[in-house]
Formats: C-alpha cells, structure tokens, sequence
C-alpha cells in the first residue's frame, strides 16, 4: 500500500485561498469564488492523476457564521441524507430553559431552509442531542434529557425540520450521554450508551422503526467499570451492527451483534490502544469501519490521533505544540463515506482560543492513500474560557463539512461557525 502524507505545522495549517483558486477538480474545471467542487465517483484515470496531487484544502478563509436563529447557539451534530445536510444544536430558550433545534444546510454549509425548534425543555433537563441520517432522506434525532429522572427523547424529522413521529422513553438508572448517533438495523433504531453505577457495561437500547417506542434493551461487554465511549456503527455489508467501545484504556474492542430478536454477539475487534489514550469515536461506510482514538505523547507537549480501519494500516497524525500549550483536547467526533474517505476533528484549547483541527484521509485512486492534518477555524478570534469545543463533521459533496461553537466577546454568548474542506486534484 502506498501512502502520500502531508503533516503540516500547527501555524501554517489554514488553507491557502489563492492556490485553491487555482486547484481542479472532478472533471477539471476550475474552481472560482466559493462554487462546491464535484467529484463524481473515483478517479479511475491512474495513468494521469498523480498520488501527489490529490490533497485536502479548506475552502472557507474566512469561516462562514451558521445563520443559526437561536442565540448562543451551541452542541452541533451533523448528518448528510445525499441532498441535505442536517444540523442539529442547542440554544437557551426563555429564562434558563433549553432548546434543541434542526437547521438544514446545503453540502457547503449555506442555509438550505428555517430553523425547526425540536424541543422545549426546562433548565434542568442539560439535554445531550445525536443525530443521524436515514434511508430515504429523513432524520433520526435523539435527545439524552436529564432532568428529575433520565428519558430518551426519539424523533424522526424530515429534512425540512418537520416532525414526523415522536417517541419518548424512561430510563431506569443513570446513563452516560451517548457518544455517537443512532444507527438504523432492519426493524430497529439502535442507541449505546453506558451506566454510571461503577460497572459501565454497554445498554443497547432497541426502538422500533415504526413508531420510535421502546422495543427492549441488552446489555454486552465487561462489567469491571473500565468500558467508555461505547459507539454504534452499521456493520459493513451486513445487515447487522458493530458497537465499539474502549476497554481499561489500553484496548479497542468492538462486538458484532445481530440485527434480529434475541441480540446475539460476538467479538469482532480487539487492537492495542497507545498507551495514555483518551478520547475515542467510531464511524462506518457500506465497506469499511473506521476507529479513531487521541492520545499524548511521552512528552506530555502534544497530543496524537491513530486511525484504525479494517482495510487500511494504523496511522498516526501529530497536532504538535512544542511549547507544551495545549490544555485540553476538547470534544473528537469523526465521519465516513463510501468514496472512501474518513475524518476526525478535534478542538484542543491552546492559551487563549480553541483550534478545529482535523485527520483527513481519502484513496481518490483504488491503491492510493491520501492523508492531510488541517486546521479548520481562523485563529484570529480570541474566545473566552465558555468555549466548550464542540465539534461535529459530515461528508456531503466532494468534501466535509465540519461545524463548531465558538465564544464571541462581541455577542456576550456562543455562535456556530462552519467550513468545507475539499478533496481537490491539483
């Protein structure tokens, strides 16, 4: 396998707006103003396109504000149903209560209709929203409610933001909020997440696609209390599933569950994780899955992300800082497609604002591998300590699209911003 690496500086890593005017893409024609590229397929045309020139570039310098409509908008979740992408987040509503609202964009992240307000709850629910795409263009939206008693709050939404069913369910015990989003098995809307009572088994809970109520819920994997980050994948080219999840810190292990009544599962995955790892997110395309774990490296300065896949070898990308100036890594969130191509973003505090920087991966060409490390956001904005560093990520057309909160000094409250970052041939 051949790989074509480009591993940037932390200070030289936004994209370059004169050179990408000048990029082709797809069938050659060249990009002007903010036109989204369009690569259709794969590029069969080995002979002529070169691994070297195939590369990720950010195309909004500057990043573009989401036209969002609740003020301090924050909490992004992003999902793409092939002509819309979905943008589910959190704003305050009247006094201290909470709203989770649905903005559809299109593929470069411009305005594709109004705001929907999903929910209305009160301000001790601290909801924890997912979102997920659907066969046929509709949205699964689930919502961890935390209030007197925990709920899970399932709808299902079209890609206008109209509700098209509703189904809420107690929770007996506490959980910890569901890292990934829904994923969609035959009958079923499947939700992982994992309880707080010093065991941390994974809680598989099973909807029915129909109506969204509950159907049952299993419980799989140790039950030592050393299991985080459970998340839930489609399994490739099976009607079935792969729930990931971290294990004592220092193994990967995922488990192949059927999709059919009684759940049965198996181990799949087991890999060796680096040692000090952190914060892990899964992701799956029809062909392959794709794992993605942070880690510190021994100098305690800069912090790594390894890429772990069923077709391609482990990778690892360094988000250096030499002056020991990151703090903390913020949130890791992480997207598929079947180009293929993957990508993991994260936001790490650095001294005075927090940096969008993602691991970007594509093969353009069967048997090549590209592979970029960019950051997204502007660095000219200094934000204040409200900044949480939510992050979310979704391939659209020819690209992805990534969208975080920031703290604005001037608002007095917290605005999403977004950018597309291309995979472009020179």
């Amino acid at each position: 396998m051949r790989f074509v690496v480009l591993v940037v500086a932390p200070g030289l890593l936004s994209g370059c707006w004169d050179s990408y005017r000048q990029s082709e893409v797809g069938d050659g024609a060249a990009l002007d103003g903010r036109d989204a590229p369009v690569l259709d397929g794969r590029d069969d045309a080995t002979e002529e396109a070169e691994p070297a020139r195939w590369h990720f570039v950010d195309v909004d310098v500057p990043d573009r504000a989401v036209s969002a409509e609740l003020l301090s908008a924050s909490s992004p979740h992003l999902a793409w149903n092939g002509s819309v992408a979905g943008l589910l987040y959190r704003g305050p509503g009247p006094g201290d209560d909470h709203r989770i609202s649905f903005h559809p964009m299109d593929a470069r992240g411009m305005p594709a209709g109004e705001d929907s307000i999903l929910l209305e709850l009160s301000e001790h629910a601290w909801p924890a929203g997912q979102l997920a795409a659907e066969t046929g263009g509709t949205f699964l939206v689930s919502v961890l409610v935390r209030e007197w008693s925990q709920r899970i709050e399932l709808l299902r939404v079209s890609s206008g933001g109209t509700i098209l069913a509703h189904g809420v369910t107690g929770l007996a015990g506490e959980m910890s909020a569901p890292v990934g989003p829904p994923a969609v098995s035959g009958e079923y809307v499947i939700i992982v997440t994992r309880t707080t009572d010093g065991t941390s088994p994974v809680v598989l809970y099973r909807f029915r696609r129909s109506d969204l109520s509950l159907y049952g819920q299993d419980v799989l994997g140790p039950t030592d209390g050393t299991v985080r980050d459970p998340t839930v994948v489609n399994a490739p080219g099976e009607d079935g599933l792969l729930v990931f999840y971290r294990h004592a810190g220092v193994r990967l292990r995922a488990e192949a569950c059927s999709a059919g009544v009684p759940l049965a599962c198996s181990d799949a995955v087991s890999l060796d994780l680096p040692e000090n790892s952190g914060i892990f997110f899964a992701a799956a395309t029809g062909t392959d899955w794709f794992a993605f774990a942070r880690w510190w490296s021994e100098t305690g300065f800069d912090f790594r992300l390894r890429s772990y896949s069923s077709h391609f070898e482990p990778y690892d990308d360094s988000f250096g800082a030499p002056s020991g100036d990151f703090f903390d890594e913020g949130s890791l969130v992480a997207a598929a497609s079947d180009r293929p191509a993957w990508a993991a973003v994260l936001s790490p505090w650095r001294v005075d604002h927090r940096e969008v920087l993602a691991a970007l991966g594509a093969e353009p060409i069967a048997g090549v591998t590209v592979h970029d490390v960019l950051e997204i956001n502007d660095t000219e904005v200094t934000e204040g300590p409200e900044s949480d560093g939510n992050v979310a990520v979704a391939w659209t057309d020819a690209g992805f699209l990534v969208v975080w909160d920031r703290w604005r000094e001037s608002l007095g409250a917290t605005a999403l911003f977004s950018s597309f970052v291309a995979l472009v041939r020179d």
